[in-house]
């Protein structure tokens, strides 16, 4: 029994052996599909700036992460500092460093993870706000 789960294995194990990885050491930093993953950071950050902002300024909430609470409690001046400018800019230069250092696939993985936690905020917390009534 176990030599018959083991054939498809082995038969697919060869298979993929002559596949060609990507080849990810020789590509320039700012191409297509890093350029497609910070501009879907730069949306999510946006998106993100907006529910936050529309939530603290007329549904009374509060921002629950203490490092953005230093500069969202200060308006959109302090709004636009953490988004754009610690959120996308840290993302795009820990995406730089990964590329020069020789970590290709993190190069694009940490950006996405950014991608994928900021679109649970926005989508899990802000938009449900929308429901409860607004300050007069």
């Amino acid at each position: 029994m176990r030599f018959l789960l083991m054939i498809p294995l082995l038969w697919c194990s060869s298979a993929l052996a002559q596949v060609q990885p990507l080849d990810f050491h020789n590509h320039k930093f700012w191409d297509k599909r890093n350029i497609a993953i910070h501009s879907a950071n730069f949306a999510m950050q946006t998106a993100d700036a907006f529910t936050t902002r529309h939530v603290l300024d007329r549904h009374n909430g509060i921002e629950r992460n203490p490092w953005a609470r230093q500069f969202v409690t200060r308006g959109w001046g302090g709004q636009a500092a953490y988004s754009w400018g610690l959120s996308v800019g840290g993302s795009v230069l820990t995406s730089y460093l990964m590329h020069r250092t020789g970590h290709h696939k993190l190069e694009r993985i940490l950006p996405m993870i950014e991608v994928g936690y900021t679109a649970g905020t926005v989508f899990g917390m802000n938009l449900r706000h929308r429901d409860t009534p607004q300050l007069p």
